[in-house]
C-alpha cells in the first residue's frame, strides 16, 4: 500500500525542499551535518535521498569520508522521512537503536543515501 501524502506532508516538504530553509534547520537542530555539508536531494512519501561529499571536514586520514560522517547522512536519509510521515501528529521522539553497513569501495566524491521505507 502506498503512503498517501497529506496536505501536511506537502507543506513539510515544501519547507524542508527549500535550500535556504533546509540550511537553517540544520544549523539549529543538527549543527554538524550542517557543517558537513549534507544535502537533502529528495523526498516523497516513499523515499528520501540526501547526499553528502568528500572535502576538508569530512575526510578521515585514509583519504575517504569518515564513518561518522557517513551515517550522519544515513540516519538523516531515514530520520527526514520519519519527519515527513509524522506531520500532523502529536510529538514524537526519534531514536536510532540499530545501524548497519557495508562497504563495498572507498568512499570518495559525492556519495547519496536513499531510504526507501
Amino acid at each position: 500500500m502506498l503512503p498517501t501524502d497529506t496536505s501536511a506532508m506537502q507543506a513539510f516538504r515544501r519547507q524542508i525542499l527549500s535550500p535556504h530553509k533546509l540550511r537553517l534547520f540544520m544549523l539549529r537542530k543538527l549543527p554538524l551535518a550542517w557543517l558537513a555539508g549534507l544535502r537533502l536531494v529528495a523526498l516523497t512519501p516513499e523515499a528520501a535521498t540526501v547526499t553528502i561529499r568528500y572535502k576538508y571536514l569530512t575526510q578521515n586520514p585514509f583519504r575517504s569520508i569518515y564513518f561518522a560522517a557517513l551515517a550522519m547522512a544515513a540516519e538523516l536519509a531515514s530520520g527526514i522521512q520519519a519527519m515527513l510521515h509524522t506531520q500532523g501528529g502529536g510529538p514524537v521522539s526519534m531514536l536510532v537503536v540499530g545501524l548497519q553497513a557495508e562497504f563495498t569501495k572507498k568512499a570518495v566524491g559525492l556519495i547519496a543515501f536513499t531510504c526507501p521505507d
